[in-house]
């Protein structure tokens, strides 16, 4: 740890809640993200969080204390205020990483475990205290909350390459270090931008920031989230003409777009959580959330007898974070609840899976039209069967508890069977499902006798519908031994598993296959997975006057006719061929999974000069709306002089790619998203 450079880098929440990846990946959308504004509830009347920074350990720890006269059903625990005391002026420099631990202490006498969905996680106001008097122009940030302009601006202004690209005083060799502070003012950069044709001074700044990437980059894009990632770094890292970084610049940006993106280059690239990046937590159906609550569960449980323990490791980016947000104030909110646990009744839940070729289970998944795609559904046995097993049948198992007295929770009338259905709604384009296999813990069932299937569609009377339902009758199972007492004690899972095809001729678009489980005078919530698939809009057109080039003929070939150097293999076969650009001069291929392809001009339209450079492309997971536009130039012969040009771009998170160049965003697994 630098001791000389106190920075308030980190107040609120900073420590905890990240845990940075020091080589960012993800690519910028072209829209924002859907975020769920945090909301942070206040601590519950006799609970106490407190927190500590070791800077010669590099740790901070969080003591939360459960007093011994509390018997709340549910505590609400914010922990900002106590971290932002513990932390402020006294953590971080960019690079350095440290250990955030989080202990319960549990006095009560209440067996207190983490509430399920109840985190809290994201940004947070600037300094909410101070709002009221604040006279000075503010920007609203991406997930809602206000980006101050002026003495409270967190976001200073950094050189980069499109300012070094305006006249501003600044030498190219040799810059001295007052130099920046010096020309990198409003009124000189306005004075750049005029003699550049802008208009309107420093309000300008985006604008050129925009028509600079468009014009360095081959691109059109209209929103500066919509460029590359590389690009936005240059802006709010540091840029030397000698190599490494410069001191920071003492000006705070002034451009209420400029300083807009850099809190969401901030939040999505730099700043992030288990590997993931903060405002991920904050995104619709985040599978960063789903991962981060499953690990508060797992590790806040009854601490009455010792203390449940939490650790994360976190650090901060160095070269991306030098020097834009160096000695400001950077606000993060988290908060979660615990609720009473301890011994309750279990009852069946479902999680719905898609299953890939390496047995990895996931909620999101790309695949082509004609694919295959494994699914899997899977519940539990239940303590509740207990009330449900007839006493002349077997005596109460030896896992009986008081609040489940299998002589007093049913009816007499109601025992004897407890029938346990999945149902399962998939989408028009899943077609011929098959394979089934039903299986309890390591053992598979016999179908008729230990398990039912019904192929034909059932309209519920809510509403809802489901394509076959599978039942299994959970005592008769217990009665035939397939279910024993060690089951029910251990909620040993009952599976289904099934495969179907994405139907040939499926166009792209987000395709959801719903399930969920009924069992005795109820039912769970319904559960959702995703299947992507997508398609490549290709516009072939005159380079002269851009009109739409109709004869143009095209053939792809899929990642594995391409070799570990990115150029396509000789004599590869193609997976489509004969594509011809229509009268529109698009033509549009169809139906694809997400990976590596190779567009290669088997004939260009009459008159034209044909390229014999295969174009490489990358379709990567979560585009939207599952299309990759490309733009595909050619030029008359012979009199249009030379060879022609071929200028590639993309539209939404889609890629950017000039003339064999490669573009590879790595897949990943999303959460689900509602329909």
């Amino acid at each position: 740890m630098k001791k000389n450079m106190k920075t308030r880098l980190f107040s609120g929440l900073m420590a905890l809640c990240m845990l940075l990846s020091l080589l960012p990946t993800a690519a910028f959308a072209a829209e924002v993200p859907e975020y769920n504004t945090p909301e942070y509830p206040e601590t519950s009347e006799g609970v106490t969080v407190e927190s500590s920074f070791d800077s010669e350990a590099q740790k901070v720890l969080t003591t939360i204390v459960i007093g011994e006269n509390v018997e709340g059903d549910t505590l609400d625990i914010n922990l900002t205020d106590a971290l932002g005391e513990a932390l402020n002026n006294s953590l971080a420099v960019p690079g350095d990483v440290c250990d955030f631990i989080i202990e319960i202490e549990n006095h009560s006498n209440q067996p207190y475990v983490y509430e399920d969905g109840s985190l809290v996680l994201g940004t947070d106001d600037y300094d909410g205290t101070q709002d009221a008097g604040y006279t000075g122009e503010y920007v609203t940030a991406f997930d809602g909350f206000n980006v101050y302009i002026g003495s409270k601006n967190n976001v200073w202004r950094s050189y980069n390459h499109a300012l070094a690209a305006l006249d501003i005083g600044i030498d190219p060799d040799w810059p001295s270090l007052s130099e920046f502070d010096r020309n990198l003012t409003d009124a000189n950069i306005a004075d750049a931008l005029a003699k550049k044709g802008y208009e309107n001074g420093i309000d300008d700044l985006d604008d050129y920031y925009i028509d600079y990437y468009n014009e360095t980059h081959g691109a059109s894009i209209t929103d500066l989230k919509e460029a590359d990632e590389a690009y936005i770094a240059d802006l709010f890292s540091c840029y030397n003409p000698r190599g490494g970084q410069h001191p920071k610049v003492d000006i705070p940006e002034s451009n209420l777009g400029v300083a807009a993106l850099g809190h969401y280059y901030f939040y999505n690239s730099l700043i992030s959580v288990s590997g993931n990046s903060l405002a991920s937590y904050m995104a619709e159906g985040s599978s960063s959330y789903s991962a981060l609550n499953a690990e508060l569960a797992e590790a806040i449980k009854d601490s009455r007898e010792e203390k449940a323990t939490i650790t994360l490791n976190a650090g901060i980016d160095g070269p991306n974070m030098c020097n834009c947000y160096q000695g400001r104030v950077i606000v993060f909110g988290m908060a979660f609840s615990l609720t009473k646990g301890g011994d309750k009744t279990s009852y069946p839940g479902l999680e719905k899976w898609i299953v890939l070729e390496d047995g990895t289970e996931v909620d999101a998944d790309t695949a082509a039209a004609g694919d295959e795609v494994d699914f899997k559904l899977e519940s539990n046995v239940p303590e509740d069967l207990l009330n449900y097993i007839l006493p002349e049948d077997a005596e109460d198992p030896e896992v009986t508890k008081p609040e489940i007295n299998t002589l007093a929770n049913v009816p007499l009338e109601d025992r004897g069977h407890y029938e346990l259905t999945f149902h399962d709604d998939m989408d028009d384009v899943f077609i011929d499902p098959t394979d089934f296999v039903v299986m309890i813990g390591d053992d598979e069932l016999i179908q008729p006798d230990q398990y039912t299937i019904s192929y034909e569609p059932v309209q519920h009377e809510d509403g809802t519908t489901c394509d076959f339902e599978i039942t299994v009758d959970l005592v008769n199972l217990y009665e035939m031994g397939a279910i024993d007492d060690e089951d029910i004690a251990n909620a040993t899972p009952i599976t289904v598993t099934y495969t179907a095809t994405l139907e040939e001729g499926t166009t792209a678009g987000d395709y959801y296959n719903t399930a969920w489980v009924s069992y005795p005078n109820s039912e769970t919530e319904q559960d959702k997975v995703k299947v992507e698939t997508f398609k490549i809009d290709v516009f072939k057109y005159d380079q002269a006057d851009e009109k739409g080039l109709a004869g143009a003929e095209f053939a792809l070939y899929d990642e594995t006719a391409i070799d570990q150097d990115g150029n396509l293999i000789e004599g590869a076969t193609p997976v489509l061929e004969g594509i011809v650009s229509g009268e529109d001069g698009h033509v549009v291929i169809d139906g694809l999974d997400a990976g590596k392809y190779a567009l290669v001009e088997t004939k260009a339209p009459d008159n034209y000069v044909k390229s014999d450079t295969p174009l490489m492309l990358t379709i990567e997971a979560g585009i939207e709306p599952n299309v990759v536009n490309v733009k595909f130039a050619n030029s008359k012969i012979p009199h249009t002089g030379g060879m022609g040009t071929m200028l590639f771009t993309a539209s939404g998170m889609a890629l950017l790619a000039m003339a064999g160049a490669v573009m590879v965003i790595p897949h990943s697994s999303r959460k689900k998203e509602e329909r």
